[in-house]
């Protein structure tokens, strides 16, 4: 009876140390399974967010590549206006220094104008004067138009300095220029000893009538 009750002792007090164990087992397991809930849980909002992420990604990289294609036509359209900004520049120069050949070429054809014109009033003078000592009135008129030039020439030299306009373009304007004003290098000439008309005859100075 004795050993009987041992044995009972005994297995009662495994049983109580199995049952204790497996309480302990099966908290573990609650606890597992919770973690793995929880586990799960985060692993599935992770891999919502990585998905996510590479929407963004995707969207970032067609931005990406729009900005870089407007990038490059920006680029051509810089270097198409440098190019034509070139060409503008190459057009202006062309345009200037053609506008300043033509402005010299204006000035000596007004100096040899002015130079015909004094000798043939000089000449016309001279002749009248010849033939009956009395100048026509037509011929004074002329001379009083011409002589109302030049004092008008004189005054607009004057003011022009005085509010300092651009004395080459009233001078122009006037026709009262020299030939000691004229750029003729950039004419691609040799500045003359005298400008001598080009009319009917020719004269051996610039002060004398043709003949």
């Amino acid at each position: 009876m004795i050993s009987l009750r041992q044995e009972v002792d005994r297995l009662q007090a495994l049983a109580k140390d199995t049952k204790d164990k497996l309480h302990v087992e099966m908290d573990l397991r609650v606890k597992s399974d919770v973690f793995c809930v929880q586990t799960s849980t985060e692993l599935h909002e992770a891999q919502d967010r990585i998905d996510e992420l590479r929407a963004e990604r995707r969207k970032l990289v067609e931005r990406l590549t729009e900005a870089e294609a407007t990038l490059e036509s920006l680029l051509e359209v810089t270097r198409s206006l440098e190019r034509r900004i070139v060409e503008v520049n190459a057009e202006a120069a062309t345009a200037c220094k053609q506008l300043s050949t033509d402005r010299e070429r204006l000035k000596a054809s007004l100096v040899a104008h002015t130079a015909q014109l004094d000798r043939l009033r000089q000449y016309l003078v001279d002749q009248d004067r010849g033939q009956s000592g009395v100048l026509p009135a037509r011929i004074r008129a002329l001379q009083d138009e011409n002589n109302s030039l030049r004092r008008a020439n004189s005054v607009l030299r004057r003011h022009s300095a005085m509010h300092e306009l651009d004395v080459d373009t009233l001078v122009l304007a006037s026709a009262g220029i020299s030939a000691d004003e004229i750029d003729w290098s950039l004419l691609g000439l040799n500045p003359p000893d005298a400008i001598s008309p080009q009319g009917s005859g020719g004269s051996s100075s610039p002060d004398e009538p043709s003949t």
